[in-house]
């Protein structure tokens, strides 16, 4: 007869809480190897302070968390927020809005690599600023974004009005060569064959 030992020996590494998946008013932990737990937890149990993530796609939440092991810690605890902001060349984009009222734009995959000059920037412009590292550094403050964000709509707005009246000239114009081919009183047609 063989005896199982009685005793085992078991190591358990347990993740601390990155951050919080947040969908309206629940909030899932994302622990710090990137896992969102599939437990919400009730508000009153949450820490007075904590990062709100709001994309869900499980495979960029790895990421970024990976990404942000990266960063100083004094860099996290500013981030308020995150969210997922994609733009035409860039899918991985995210927002984050620092405790101050910045806005980081930077994407996941570069933000071990232009995250860290963040305090350094930040010295640099106002409150409420956007600071763009989604190709390069850029900052503007939130004036020059709503300018840009009209100037944008208009452009769009010209756009559509010129479509608009190509498409009216266009059908004049097959109105006029209609009738350009249409025969003139008097005048007689040959016959095709």
């Amino acid at each position: 007869h063989y005896a199982f030992p009685t005793t085992f020996k078991v190591q358990v590494t347990e993740y601390q809480v990155f951050g919080y998946y947040v969908t309206e008013e629940d909030h899932y932990p994302i622990l710090e190897n990137g896992e969102v737990v599939e437990s919400q937890v009730a508000s009153d149990q949450l820490a007075s302070t904590y990062l709100i993530v709001r994309f869900s796609d499980r495979d960029l939440v790895r990421q970024f968390v990976k990404q942000m092991g990266k960063v100083s810690a004094s860099i996290k605890e500013e981030i308020e927020t995150v969210d997922l902001t994609p733009s035409k060349v860039t899918k991985d984009l995210v927002t984050l809005t620092m405790k101050d009222g910045t806005k980081v734009l930077v994407p996941i995959s570069q933000i071990k690599r232009k995250l860290p000059y963040y305090h350094q920037i930040r010295k640099l412009v106002e409150d409420g600023s956007v600071i763009d590292m989604e190709a390069g550094i850029y900052s503007y403050n939130s004036e020059t974004m709503a300018t840009l964000a009209q100037e944008k709509k208009e452009k769009e707005q010209e756009e559509k009005s010129m479509k608009t009246e190509e498409g009216e000239e266009s059908e004049e114009s097959s109105t006029e060569s209609e009738q350009s081919v249409a025969p003139l009183e008097g005048q007689e047609t040959l016959p095709t064959e």
